[in-house]
């Protein structure tokens, strides 16, 4: 005689609960910088110290050049300077360090932790948009004391819509860009392009950085910055793929 056996009905509002309770979330950035620093520390967000010594050397490299411009310009050319200039310590600094990640130092921690190369370069591409604005800062206030014509809340604000103009924009290729030459493209672009500007029109180029009301300045920045932190919250949440950035 064969045995009856009973087969449960299926109750899909079940499946549904346990399908997305097995979905791993999607990481929100405050949340995510909160446990990657709980969890990892500083000492292992930036755990090669050759890489350290590269920020330092680049640092001191643009606090010197910034100090000659401040000295031997005038108003409109360093307003232009500290425009176009103000994101190379965070260019610079984000390139090596995910690059040289990429290669080497970012696979020990991912072999002990949760957290991937992309989101170990996110935080650190965090941290060194907030030390380049604060170095900005302080050399702008340094200029101040050499040079007494400058506008220093006005600088101050050049500085930081480009620095967070120009990082919207560089994040953005870094993830939607499989081609390296694209995003040497964009690099080149953002100098390149202010330059034709500064040149082919100086007088409107020159009147928007020394004129145009500070609110606008910080509205840009506003916009630059909350673009900016979505583009980071994607990168946390990226599979590492072959050839993916």
């Amino acid at each position: 005689m064969k045995n009856n056996i009973k087969i449960p009905d299926l109750d899909f509002n079940d499946m549904e609960k346990i399908l997305n309770s097995g979905v791993r979330k999607r990481n929100l950035f405050i949340k995510y910088l909160r446990d990657v620093y709980k969890e990892l520390g500083f000492r292992n967000i930036f755990h090669d110290k050759n890489e350290l010594i590269f920020i330092i050397i680049i640092a001191f490299i643009i606090l010197n050049i910034s100090t000659v411009s401040f000295i031997e310009s005038n108003i409109n050319e360093i307003n232009k300077f500290t425009f176009i200039t103000s994101p190379i310590l965070y260019l610079v600094t984000s390139v090596f360090s995910f690059y040289n990640s990429k290669e080497k130092g970012a696979f020990e921690i991912e072999m002990t932790c949760k957290y991937n190369l992309y989101q170990l370069s996110a935080i650190r591409m965090f941290i060194f948009s907030i030390l380049t604005a604060l170095l900005n800062t302080f050399m702008i206030l340094a200029g101040s004391l050499i040079n007494k014509d400058i506008n220093i809340i006005r600088l101050i604000c050049i500085s930081i819509t480009g620095l967070f103009l120009f990082s919207a924009i560089f994040l953005y290729s870094l993830i939607t860009f499989k081609n390296r030459i694209v995003k040497v493209l964009v690099i080149a672009g953002w100098v390149l392009l202010n330059l034709f500007l500064s040149s082919f029109n100086s007088s409107v180029y020159n009147e928007f950085l020394a004129k145009v009301p500070i609110y606008i300045h910080l509205i840009i920045t506003a916009v630059c910055i909350v673009l900016y932190v979505r583009s980071l919250n994607k990168l946390i949440n990226l599979r590492r793929k072959k050839g993916e950035i």
